[in-house]
């Protein structure tokens, strides 16, 4: 759930974005509060219910966080509305001026903000290409994400829900497993003979996950 609000929905929303629409989301609910008590609650509390229910319900994608754009980028607007208010008060430029140079700003952080889990991703998806060359097309790839729009039409991926434990010959049949997993949730059967471990890529810190790309072994007839 953590891994959701902090990680999917951001990166969906695109991080200023994110950050300026929760800073706007709160302003509103301070400002019109003593206005219209009843549309502040109804307000906060749809905006609540949509971060929520993906919360709750995980998702393995990023675009199922894009309903919240339209909502981000409306409250980004208020946000940056209300504090080049604050700012006029004290420097005597045109608003226009602040909106686009806080804009900027939030742009640049971004920019230099390295993305650890992107790289760590991409470098997997180099090797799962490399090591299929020559197999007969589509691989099918058994992911616990939607990995469709990175590998192409020559791979067959098939994505399932991981929520607890799970062991690798439970999965469906395919001839590789690209799977992002918490540092502490491996298979039960992880030295399945079966399978052969290709490659992994772990990111330390306070979110720890490992991507772990398995090859199943064809079995001699």
């Amino acid at each position: 759930m953590i891994s959701v609000l902090l990680q999917h929905i951001p990166r969906c929303l695109f991080e200023p974005l994110a950050v300026l629409g929760g800073i706007g989301f709160f302003i509103f609910l301070f400002r019109y509060w003593k206005k219209d008590r009843a549309e502040t609650v109804l307000t906060g509390a749809t905006v609540l219910f949509m971060i929520g229910w993906r919360m709750i319900m995980p998702i393995n994608a990023d675009r199922y966080a894009m309903i919240l754009v339209p909502v981000s980028i409306f409250f980004s607007v208020y946000a940056i509305e209300q504090l080049v208010f604050i700012v006029c008060r004290y420097f005597r430029m045109p608003g226009y001026q602040l909106f686009i140079g806080l804009l900027l700003i939030g742009c640049a952080v971004k920019s230099f903000h390295s993305n650890t889990e992107d790289r760590q991703f991409f470098k997997l998806i180099k090797i799962l290409k490399n090591d299929s060359c020559g197999s007969p097309k589509p691989v099918k790839v058994i992911a616990n994400g939607d990995l469709s729009w990175f590998l192409g039409d020559d791979f067959d991926v098939q994505t399932v829900n991981l929520c607890g434990p799970f062991r690798l010959s439970e999965l469906p049949v395919g001839s590789y497993c690209l799977l992002k997993l918490n540092r502490n949730h491996r298979p039960d059967d992880w030295d399945n003979p079966d399978f052969v471990r290709i490659a992994e890529s772990h990111r330390q810190g306070k979110f720890k996950f490992c991507f772990y790309l398995w090859r199943r072994r064809e079995r001699n007839k």
